[in-house]
Protein backbone atom coordinates (compact mmCIF):
# COMPACT_ATOMS: atom_id res chain seq x y z
CA UNK A 1 0.00 0.00 0.00
CA UNK A 2 1.36 3.10 -0.99
CA UNK A 3 1.89 5.93 2.13
CA UNK A 4 -0.52 9.06 1.14
CA UNK A 5 1.25 12.60 0.86
CA UNK A 6 -1.01 16.02 0.61
CA UNK A 7 -0.50 18.32 -1.65
CA UNK A 8 1.04 20.96 0.85
CA UNK A 9 3.42 18.58 2.80
CA UNK A 10 7.17 18.69 2.98
CA UNK A 11 7.23 14.96 1.50
CA UNK A 12 5.19 15.90 -1.62
CA UNK A 13 8.21 18.46 -3.23
CA UNK A 14 11.09 20.30 -1.64
CA UNK A 15 12.85 23.31 -3.43
CA UNK A 16 16.21 22.86 -5.39
CA UNK A 17 18.29 25.44 -6.91
CA UNK A 18 19.00 24.70 -10.50
CA UNK A 19 22.48 26.32 -12.04
CA UNK A 20 21.74 27.32 -15.74
CA UNK A 21 21.00 30.50 -17.74
CA UNK A 22 17.39 31.87 -18.57
CA UNK A 23 17.43 33.82 -21.87
CA UNK A 24 15.59 37.57 -22.16
CA UNK A 25 13.22 35.41 -24.22
CA UNK A 26 12.21 33.14 -20.84
CA UNK A 27 13.86 29.84 -21.52
CA UNK A 28 15.58 28.37 -19.30
CA UNK A 29 19.14 26.17 -20.26
CA UNK A 30 20.68 24.27 -17.51
CA UNK A 31 24.33 23.86 -16.89
CA UNK A 32 23.59 20.39 -16.74
CA UNK A 33 26.65 18.32 -18.83
CA UNK A 34 27.69 21.71 -21.02
CA UNK A 35 27.61 24.74 -19.50
CA UNK A 36 29.23 26.48 -22.34
CA UNK A 37 26.75 24.88 -24.41
CA UNK A 38 24.04 26.49 -21.67
CA UNK A 39 25.08 30.50 -21.57
CA UNK A 40 25.34 30.34 -25.91
CA UNK A 41 21.84 29.36 -26.37
CA UNK A 42 20.48 31.17 -23.79
CA UNK A 43 22.25 34.52 -24.82
CA UNK A 44 21.22 32.99 -28.62
CA UNK A 45 17.73 33.15 -27.79
CA UNK A 46 17.66 36.20 -25.83
CA UNK A 47 19.39 38.20 -27.98
CA UNK A 48 18.08 40.25 -31.16
CA UNK A 49 21.49 41.59 -32.66
CA UNK A 50 25.27 40.77 -33.22
CA UNK A 51 28.44 42.61 -33.37
CA UNK A 52 30.18 41.22 -36.98
CA UNK A 53 33.56 40.24 -37.10
CA UNK A 54 34.36 43.98 -38.77
CA UNK A 55 32.78 45.51 -36.04
CA UNK A 56 29.35 46.50 -36.99
CA UNK A 57 26.11 45.50 -35.07
CA UNK A 58 23.64 43.22 -37.24
CA UNK A 59 20.49 41.36 -36.70
CA UNK A 60 21.21 37.72 -35.34
CA UNK A 61 19.43 35.87 -37.79
CA UNK A 62 22.49 37.17 -40.12
CA UNK A 63 26.00 36.14 -39.85
CA UNK A 64 27.58 39.04 -40.78
CA UNK A 65 26.29 42.55 -41.73
CA UNK A 66 24.95 44.49 -43.97
CA UNK A 67 28.51 46.05 -45.49
CA UNK A 68 30.09 42.71 -44.99
CA UNK A 69 27.79 40.82 -47.01
CA UNK A 70 27.52 43.32 -49.35
CA UNK A 71 31.22 43.45 -49.77
CA UNK A 72 31.16 39.19 -50.63
CA UNK A 73 28.70 39.72 -53.01
CA UNK A 74 30.76 41.87 -54.42
CA UNK A 75 33.51 39.67 -54.24
CA UNK A 76 31.23 36.90 -55.83
CA UNK A 77 29.75 38.59 -58.72
CA UNK A 78 33.34 39.87 -59.86
CA UNK A 79 35.05 36.01 -59.80
CA UNK A 80 32.29 34.95 -62.09
CA UNK A 81 33.17 34.52 -65.61
CA UNK A 82 32.45 37.65 -68.21
CA UNK A 83 30.68 36.79 -71.10
CA UNK A 84 29.57 39.99 -73.71
CA UNK A 85 25.94 40.55 -73.71
CA UNK A 86 24.20 39.72 -76.93
CA UNK A 87 21.22 40.53 -76.26
CA UNK A 88 19.97 37.40 -74.47
CA UNK A 89 17.70 37.62 -71.61
CA UNK A 90 19.78 39.34 -68.42
CA UNK A 91 18.92 39.19 -64.73
CA UNK A 92 20.44 41.77 -61.94
CA UNK A 93 22.73 39.53 -59.69
CA UNK A 94 20.85 37.86 -56.75
CA UNK A 95 17.46 39.47 -57.30
CA UNK A 96 14.81 38.44 -59.18
CA UNK A 97 14.64 41.70 -61.97
CA UNK A 98 14.78 40.11 -65.27
CA UNK A 99 15.27 42.11 -68.37
CA UNK A 100 14.30 40.53 -72.26
CA UNK A 101 15.46 43.12 -74.35
CA UNK A 102 17.84 46.09 -74.28
CA UNK A 103 14.92 48.38 -73.90
CA UNK A 104 13.67 46.83 -70.48
CA UNK A 105 17.63 47.52 -69.37
CA UNK A 106 17.74 51.16 -70.36
CA UNK A 107 14.03 51.62 -69.43
CA UNK A 108 15.16 49.86 -65.37
CA UNK A 109 18.41 51.84 -65.58
CA UNK A 110 16.51 55.34 -66.41
CA UNK A 111 13.38 55.07 -64.02
CA UNK A 112 16.19 54.00 -61.25
CA UNK A 113 18.48 56.46 -61.94
CA UNK A 114 20.65 54.03 -62.61
CA UNK A 115 24.47 53.91 -64.36
CA UNK A 116 24.15 50.89 -66.79
CA UNK A 117 27.88 50.21 -65.24
CA UNK A 118 26.46 49.72 -61.84
CA UNK A 119 24.24 46.89 -63.16
CA UNK A 120 25.76 44.19 -61.91
CA UNK A 121 24.13 41.59 -64.75
CA UNK A 122 24.03 37.88 -65.02
CA UNK A 123 23.48 36.17 -68.38
CA UNK A 124 20.47 34.10 -67.97
CA UNK A 125 20.22 30.21 -68.56
CA UNK A 126 16.78 28.80 -70.24
CA UNK A 127 14.49 26.25 -67.70
CA UNK A 128 13.67 23.59 -70.16
CA UNK A 129 10.35 21.80 -70.28
CA UNK A 130 11.35 18.29 -68.86
CA UNK A 131 10.39 14.77 -69.83
CA UNK A 132 7.58 12.67 -67.94
CA UNK A 133 8.76 9.63 -66.17
CA UNK A 134 5.76 7.98 -66.23
CA UNK A 135 6.34 5.51 -64.06
CA UNK A 136 7.90 7.13 -61.53
CA UNK A 137 4.93 9.54 -61.24
CA UNK A 138 2.67 6.57 -60.68
CA UNK A 139 5.19 4.21 -58.67
CA UNK A 140 3.11 4.71 -55.35
CA UNK A 141 0.36 3.38 -56.78
CA UNK A 142 1.88 0.37 -58.99
CA UNK A 143 2.42 -2.72 -57.50
CA UNK A 144 6.30 -3.37 -57.24
CA UNK A 145 8.50 -4.56 -60.33
CA UNK A 146 5.04 -3.35 -62.63
CA UNK A 147 4.91 -0.76 -65.06
CA UNK A 148 2.54 1.50 -66.47
CA UNK A 149 3.47 -0.04 -69.61
CA UNK A 150 2.01 -3.54 -68.50
CA UNK A 151 -1.26 -1.88 -67.24
CA UNK A 152 -2.04 0.99 -69.33
CA UNK A 153 0.17 0.06 -72.50
CA UNK A 154 -1.38 2.96 -75.29
CA UNK A 155 -1.11 5.64 -72.15
CA UNK A 156 2.55 4.36 -71.79
CA UNK A 157 3.42 4.72 -75.69
CA UNK A 158 1.82 8.65 -75.90
CA UNK A 159 3.83 9.52 -72.93
CA UNK A 160 6.74 8.20 -74.81
CA UNK A 161 5.09 10.54 -78.28
CA UNK A 162 5.10 13.38 -75.72
CA UNK A 163 8.83 13.10 -74.37
CA UNK A 164 9.76 12.71 -78.12
CA UNK A 165 8.66 15.87 -78.99
CA UNK A 166 9.59 17.82 -75.59
CA UNK A 167 13.30 16.34 -76.89
CA UNK A 168 12.56 17.96 -80.31
CA UNK A 169 11.17 20.80 -79.38
CA UNK A 170 13.09 21.49 -76.26
CA UNK A 171 10.36 24.55 -74.69
CA UNK A 172 11.59 26.98 -72.62
CA UNK A 173 9.76 27.56 -69.77
CA UNK A 174 11.30 29.92 -68.01
CA UNK A 175 14.91 31.51 -67.27
CA UNK A 176 17.33 31.23 -63.96
CA UNK A 177 20.09 33.14 -63.40
CA UNK A 178 23.54 31.83 -65.02
CA UNK A 179 26.82 31.33 -64.48
CA UNK A 180 28.39 34.26 -66.03
CA UNK A 181 28.40 38.33 -65.37
CA UNK A 182 27.69 40.19 -68.60
CA UNK A 183 27.90 44.28 -69.18
CA UNK A 184 25.40 46.11 -71.16
CA UNK A 185 27.06 49.35 -72.17
CA UNK A 186 23.72 51.05 -73.65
Amino acid sequence: MQNKILYNSKEAAKPKTMDGWLSADGHFWPNKDDPKFAEHHARWGGCTHKICECGNEHEKHYTICTACRNKKAKERYGAMPFQEYNGEPVCIFQSDIYFFSEEDIEDYARDNEIDFAALELVVCEPNYMRCFEIDDMYADELPEDQYVSDVAPDIAAKAEELNELILKEKPILSWRPGKHRTEYRG
